[in-house]
């Protein structure tokens, strides 16, 4: 590009960007940035050129680009490893929630939840349930064994009494 046209393309426009090689100065291709630089009046006192190697500039934006990719593949791991102990304190609650269900359902009317205050409010809420519900299994299981011994009894004792008449009666 001939110099008038460059100088006047810059003061038209205020600043220009391009790549390629500047001629007379370099032999190599450049990011070239070119600026005026203005008086108090407006007027355009000089244009202030940088410039620098394309080969130094990509060496950098490589560079850069690394770390990005390193940066971020880290942060996704520590994000996942995060997750991950969240997710677990999270379903701990519940897990015990289905163990002691289990312990329920092998005939241990005395398993109970534990209520953690630092669980959230929800799960508080079903631990109380839960436990009102195994009390109110115990006390049921606990009225049975009672009814089935006094149905128990009070059929032993007649059974008994015929038994002594019929041994009599042989």
């Amino acid at each position: 590009q001939d110099s008038s046209d460059f100088v006047s393309n810059v003061l038209s426009s205020g600043y220009v960007a391009s790549t390629g090689k500047v001629s007379g100065l370099y032999d190599t291709p450049r990011y070239v940035v070119s600026v005026p630089v203005l008086s108090k009046t407006g007027e355009a006192v000089c244009i202030v050129i940088l410039s620098a190697p394309i080969s130094e500039t990509s060496k950098v934006i490589s560079r850069l680009s690394s770390m990005y990719i390193y940066i971020s593949a880290g942060t996704i791991v520590v994000a996942l490893i995060i997750m991950l102990v969240l997710a677990r304190k999270q379903s701990t609650p519940l897990r015990e929630m289905a163990n002691v269900a289990t312990a329920f359902g092998h005939g241990d009317l005395s398993a109970r939840m534990r209520i953690n205050r630092y669980d959230p409010l929800e799960v508080q809420e079903m631990a109380v349930a839960f436990n009102n519900m195994a009390v109110s299994l115990e006390k049921s299981e606990s009225q049975r064994t009672e009814f089935v011994a006094n149905v128990s009894h009070e059929l032993k004792t007649p059974m008994t009494t015929i038994s002594g008449y019929v041994d009599g009666i042989l």
